[in-house]
Formats: structure tokens, sequence, C-alpha cells
């Protein structure tokens, strides 16, 4: 009830507009933190170790992404689906050859800065080849969102 006048009724709630992607200032924070760590972590321990943790890392990215194709509803499952071809590409013929591209790539690249090839280059160019797969893996799934909205909308006409 109104406090001014009883006999009128109070206006509904407004609808929540936060949004999906929607952050706080302390959550960029703490996230750019935990990612610098994760990238100091990776670049200060030997080549072994540092394959390592960005291969667990990439499981738990798998991980997720399947669990989101199970779980999700609507533009996230489409989200998934599409990240989720790239990420289990990787295992198959065509996805490696996609990732040798970039291995080659770099070594050629290396070459005509007449850079040597070393360890710390093999972590750069491990670096790079990752940094494509996200870069793709997100392409991706935004494709596959696209896509999703476009088949629906064709549905109902």
């Amino acid at each position: 009830m109104n406090s001014v006048d009883p006999s009128i009724p109070e206006p509904p709630p407004l609808p929540s507009t936060r949004k999906a992607w929607q952050f706080s200032l302390r959550s960029l924070f703490f996230t750019t933190t935990a990612v610098a760590f994760w990238c100091g972590l990776t670049a200060m321990l030997p080549g072994v170790l540092s394959h390592m943790l960005l291969g667990g890392l990439w499981l738990g990215i798998t991980g997720w992404l399947l669990t989101g194709l199970v779980f999700a509803r609507g533009d996230t499952r489409a989200f998934c689906i599409g990240a989720a071809v790239v990420v289990t590409s990787t295992w198959t013929g065509m996805g490696g050859q996609f990732l040798e591209a970039f291995r080659t790539l770099g070594a050629l690249l290396a070459q005509g800065l007449a850079v040597p090839y070393s360890e710390g280059l093999s972590s750069v160019l491990l670096w790079f080849k990752h940094l494509a797969l996200l870069a793709t893996a997100i392409a991706n799934g935004w494709f596959c969102i696209r896509a999703r909205r476009y088949f629906e909308q064709q549905a109902a006409d």
C-alpha cells in the first residue's frame, strides 16, 4: 500500500535490468590478478611443468564447456556447442593441422626476425597457440549464438 494514500496500490516492482555479462570492478581486478599470476607462474616454470599447467587449464575449460552442453539453455548452450567444437577438434587430424599451422607460423616469424629458436621462444609460441585457440573458440561460440537466433527466427516465421 501507498504510505500517502492507502487506497492507491503500489506499482509493481521494476524488472531487474542487470545483464548476464555485467560484473563488478572488484571481480575484474580479482580475475586480472589471477590471470596475471597464472601467466607468471607458467612463464617461470620449466617447459614441461608449464605445459602441464596449460594442459590442465585447457582440460578444465573443456569440462566446463561439456557441462554447458548438457545443462545450459538458450544462448549459453549455443556458445558451449560452438566453443566445444573448436576445443574437441584439437584431438582430431584437422584440429592438429590447425595447431601445427600456428607452430609453423611462429617458427617462420622467428626466422624472419633472425631470432634463434630457444626454450623461451618455444614458450611464447605455446602461448600464441593457446591464444589462437581461445580466440577461435570464442568466435565460433559467438557464431553459434547468431546461428541459433537466425534459425529460431526462421522457425517462427
